[in-house]
């Protein structure tokens, strides 16, 4: 069923110290989470929808910072920056060229997709919540409505999210302790983007008229991907390794969703799904298995025959069968991590991973 060890991030998680040194600021920010007119994000600062190129004149002399690679090596996180003295991060989605091609690179017409409270910030939400407020206080002011909670088992902790309304609020089980405004998800599936039911044997989210399909052929559209889903942080076309694909991503929602790209296909509608990507905080589950992302892996290899391991990106995926097709296996990957207590979970699940 595979080797001993995931390749995974280290156990236990190193501590956030990329901040360090920096003090914060004092001034009580606003959060505009669209329960009053305006954009979502930090009022008079950064906004869903701005260009890196707007947020770095916003923020002035308070510089990016971005988390160092191994040994010196490019950033794990290249579309996230931080600014420590606002206690901030912003995220980044890549914006294409003039062909639909994305080049993975952060430059500054790339535009804010999801902004995160750090640590310290001493601002509060347009309805009143701050760091450290009870859990409860979310729910009297946002209720649960379009709501999908998010366990403590996966990476980022446990979460309160509102995918509809970009919001999601990060929390220990009683106090709040980061918030997150993101590009709003409109789509049909329910209950929410975040949650929605998959099918790990027949490679799908969703079922029935909001079926998410993923196929080597006959997938679902990536034109009705977006019907479902609603808009993605991301689409565009690019080159892994010898294959030109195309994909949309919703970062805040967790899913990537990657299509192949045929020779005189110019638009991502005209392309079908050949792979779905879930990671935090995507929070659906199996129906049949129950099993989801922050599974152990224990719970993955009782359930499936395993295939071997691949390496994409230098992460290891795990192949386990979980369908047959005429004489050939259906196979899905897991990527896992360590949590603190140093048992390996489900970090990443690609549906129609390749078996071979």
């Amino acid at each position: 069923m595979g080797g001993s060890s995931s390749g995974g991030l280290s156990c236990p998680l190193p501590p956030f110290t990329l901040c360090n040194g920096t003090a914060a600021e004092s001034t009580a920010r606003t959060i505009n989470t669209n329960s009053t007119n305006g954009a979502l994000g930090i009022t008079g600062l950064v906004t869903v929808g701005m260009t890196r190129a707007q947020v770095k004149t916003a923020f002035g002399a308070d510089p990016e910072q971005l988390i160092p690679g191994d040994g010196g090596g490019p950033s794990p996180f290249p579309m996230r920056v931080f600014y420590c003295a606002k206690r901030l991060s912003v995220s980044y989605a890549d914006r294409p060229n003039g062909q639909g091609v994305l080049d993975g690179l952060l430059t500054d017409d790339d535009v804010v997709a999801r902004i995160v409270t750090l640590d310290g910030f001493a601002g509060a939400t347009d309805t009143g919540i701050a760091h450290n407020d009870p859990l409860a206080e979310v729910e009297t002011a946002h209720g649960t409505t379009g709501r999908a909670q998010v366990p403590s088992t996966l990476l980022g902790g446990s979460q309160d999210l509102y995918p509809s309304r970009g919001l999601a609020f990060g929390h220990d089980g009683s106090n709040v302790k980061f918030m997150v405004v993101h590009n709003a998800y409109a789509g049909t599936v329910t209950p929410t983007v975040a949650n929605v039911g998959m099918s790990l044997a027949n490679l799908r989210l969703s079922s029935g008229a909001t079926e998410i399909k993923a196929a080597a052929s006959g997938g679902t559209n990536f034109a009705a991907v977006k019907m479902r889903l609603g808009t993605p942080d991301t689409e565009g076309f690019a080159t892994v390794g010898s294959n030109d694909i195309a994909y949309l991503s919703y970062g805040s929602a967790g899913i990537r969703v990657v299509g192949l790209k045929d020779s005189g296909v110019t638009m991502v509608d005209q392309v079908n799904t050949f792979q779905v990507y879930l990671t935090p905080p995507f929070a659906g589950f199996d129906g049949a298995t129950t099993l989801s992302l922050g599974a152990p892996r224990a719970e993955f290899e009782a359930a499936f025959s395993g295939m071997g391991s691949s390496n994409v990106e230098g992460a290891t995926f795990y192949r386990y069968r979980v369908a047959t097709q005429g004489i050939l296996p259906v196979c899905i990957g897991v990527a896992y991590t360590q949590d603190e207590a140093c048992v390996e979970r489900a970090a990443v699940i690609s549906l129609n991973f390749l078996c071979f």
